[in-house]
């Protein structure tokens, strides 16, 4: 082989190289391509896998709340609260992620738990339980009695007014403890009334229906706009010698509380036990009647004695604390003319009981 065999042979040799590499590279980096692809291809359905178990949707489906449950802006507890709903409320379904429901109410939007909610067959089997359970209780509801209340004074105390007085004010005569003078009261979860305005319209309702009866009847109050401290409203019943003092009140506490609960002093309070006897009394009888005559629960009789307004009464004095206006369901029918009847219903078995 001469020298110029040997140039040309170095230079086709070099050149198969060169050709080699790059083919190699090429096809490495085709396979790394391809993994590439296959990985992200991987990932790509892992994610949308993961993301069909998170949250899945559904044809629209009826459904009711079995509770009073809070609307959510989103599946956690401690998400934005949007509404209360109350027991056996409509929603519209879309969907569920883990153990919340995307549900419609309305014009809002949100999510309720799972366990809160039944089907509209579970509503419909709920709803006739309900109207049999009604007709059982509006058997056991006591009618009106008849009562000549001639000659009885009854003082009405609506509580509470529409702007408080922190003003304080000794708790009893000659008591160091001072609370203050009055406050505005609790306010309804679903009604939307202060608690003051409630009282109101039952007071006179109950004080129509009194009068009706033959009693004479003395008001604390008759309007919203006015400054009465609670020892102040005791004088009034003080003054008027009434043979009977209510104190219209409505109760605040958990969602889940309910019933009516009635208050009187204790025979060992030092500023009023003399009436202790009497007052106990008189708020046994207007619980147990207005229990029948609502169908309410009993909360029965609670006996205290840091309540201002009973610690300066003279006369036998009871608060009626009528249900709870944190409670959505109860605080509704508490607003409405019927349940209010029933109420007052309940208040005048209460003392036709009381005064035979």
């Amino acid at each position: 082989m001469n020298k110029y065999q040997k140039i040309i042979t170095a230079i086709i040799v070099a050149i198969a190289v060169i050709i080699t590499g790059t083919v190699v590279f090429v096809a490495m980096s085709c396979n790394k391509g391809e993994k590439q692809e296959v990985t992200t291809s991987k990932e790509t359905n892992q994610k949308e896998t993961t993301t069909v178990e998170e949250t899945t949707t559904m044809k629209p489906v009826v459904l009711y709340t079995n509770d009073s449950v809070k609307l959510r802006e989103k599946p956690t507890t401690d998400s934005k609260e949007l509404d209360v709903l109350s027991p056996f409320t409509k929603l519209i379904c879309y969907g569920v992620e883990g153990n919340w429901k995307h549900v419609k109410v309305g014009n809002k939007e949100g999510y309720v738990r799972s366990d809160f909610v039944i089907t509209e067959a579970q509503y419909q089997k709920a709803q006739k339980e309900s109207k049999k359970a009604e007709k059982k209780k509006k058997k056991s509801r006591a009618r009106l009695k008849s009562s000549n209340g001639s000659g009885k004074v009854i003082c009405i105390d609506p509580g509470h007014q529409a702007h408080a007085n922190s003003s304080t004010e000794p708790i009893g005569p000659g008591a160091s403890q001072k609370k203050a003078k009055v406050t505005s009261g609790t306010a309804g979860k679903a009604s939307g009334l202060s608690e003051y305005q409630l009282n109101l319209q039952v007071a006179l309702k109950l004080k129509t229906a009194l009068e009706s009866q033959g009693y004479s009847v003395v008001m604390t109050r008759e309007t919203n706009n006015v400054d009465i401290s609670n020892a102040e409203r005791a004088q009034v019943a003080n003054n008027a010698n009434a043979d009977a003092f209510l104190r219209i009140h409505a109760n605040g506490g958990g969602a889940g509380q309910s019933g009516i609960l009635t208050m009187c002093p204790t025979s060992g309070n030092p500023y009023c036990g003399k009436i202790a006897s009497k007052s106990y009394r008189l708020a046994s009888c207007i619980s147990n009647e207005m229990v029948k005559a609502t169908g309410a629960n009993s909360l029965g009789v609670s006996q205290v004695d840091n309540m201002t307004g009973m610690n300066w009464s003279k006369v036998p004095v009871t608060i009626i604390e009528m249900g709870f206006m944190t409670n959505a369901a109860e605080d509704k029918k508490m607003a409405t003319d019927s349940y209010q009847d029933q109420l007052v219903t309940g208040i005048l078995n209460g003392l036709a009981d009381f005064f035979n």
